[in-house]
């Protein structure tokens, strides 16, 4: 998961347009006078509001990052705070901060849309655990009429935030300060609203770690065969002067570092781990074949940090 960066106040032309014409006002006096019994009104998420949406994204899930664009049927709009309530097990079991009655007054609203994909979206089903106080109404009833006041739908109304929500939101908060991996390709806990999200999208399944798994063992095995070419060269006494055999260094490693050096790319499929790897380089272990330490000095010398 990576922030993105999604103004609220710029609704995409689309939701402008239903705004103007107040339609989107009647879809919402509507959606409160029916409660969790509202049924969303498809082709408002067809069109400009649905491509708006997953271009933000770069066509990937808002939580696992996979990469859906050629298949766009495939991502479905999430809500961030559900539209159906979330009430498993006996009624008098109710606890405030995990059960809920929905917020169907924020079905159309565009800070509450998020592209996900089916997986992290059926994980979710309704759940919605706070840490706050719960907002359990809409701000206005179902008469209101003036578009202005559509503002006090947005997420980071001072009532939402109150809420102390345990699932990050990338347009809202900081991924990076909650998620790490390790060279596995596991993702890694670093608060307990991190915990939460993993738990709730199933951002460890055994399929999210293969494929980010696959993803350094590919610039592994391409970083050992060129340091085992280069090392039987060394020892064939290939590289006469040192020079040589640093600018040797250099040249052959280039391709690999500088596409290192591209990664975690916002429009990049599991761009935050491809960022883990270039950040963390060095946690890379390579003792256990040989010219291991022909990989470190080609990143020094590709990085300006080692001179022959």
């Amino acid at each position: 998961m990576i922030k993105i960066d999604k103004d609220f106040a710029a609704r995409p032309t689309g939701i402008d347009y239903l705004a103007k014409n107040a339609r989107v006002v009647v879809f919402i006096r509507q959606a409160i006078r029916d409660g969790v019994q509202h049924e969303a009104k498809g082709n408002y998420y067809r069109g400009q509001i649905k491509a708006c949406l997953f271009a933000k994204y770069h066509y990937k899930c808002a939580y696992c990052e996979i990469k859906l664009y050629a298949c766009e049927s495939a991502l479905h709009v999430d809500h961030y705070r559900p539209r159906k309530q979330y009430l498993p097990g006996k009624k008098q079991n109710f606890d405030p901060l995990t059960h809920h009655n929905g917020y169907p007054w924020l079905t159309y609203e565009w800070s509450n849309l998020l592209p996900v994909c089916a997986t992290c979206n059926g994980g979710k089903t309704s759940g919605f655990p706070i840490r706050g106080t719960r907002v359990t109404a809409a701000p206005f009833d179902d008469t209101f009429t003036d578009v202005k006041k559509l503002d006090e739908f947005r997420a980071n109304q001072p009532s939402y935030l109150a809420e102390d929500p345990l699932l990050i939101n990338p347009e809202l908060d900081e991924p990076g300060t909650h998620f790490s991996f390790d060279i596995k390709g596991e993702i890694k806990a670093g608060s307990d609203r991190a915990k939460a999200t993993i738990s709730t999208y199933k951002l460890d399944r055994p399929g999210l770690i293969e494929s980010r798994r696959k993803i350094i063992n590919q610039f592994h095995a391409r970083l050992k065969k060129m340091a085992a070419l280069l090392y039987i060269q060394q020892q064939k006494g290939h590289f006469k002067e040192r020079q040589h055999f640093c600018d040797g260094l250099q040249l052959a490693f280039k391709p690999i570092f500088e596409e290192i050096d591209q990664l975690g790319q916002i429009h990049q499929e599991y761009s935050a781990f491809k960022n883990f790897i270039k950040q963390h380089f060095k946690e890379t272990n390579f003792h256990h074949i040989p010219g291991h330490q022909l990989i470190k000095r080609a990143r020094d010398l590709h990085r300006k940090q080692w001179c022959p």
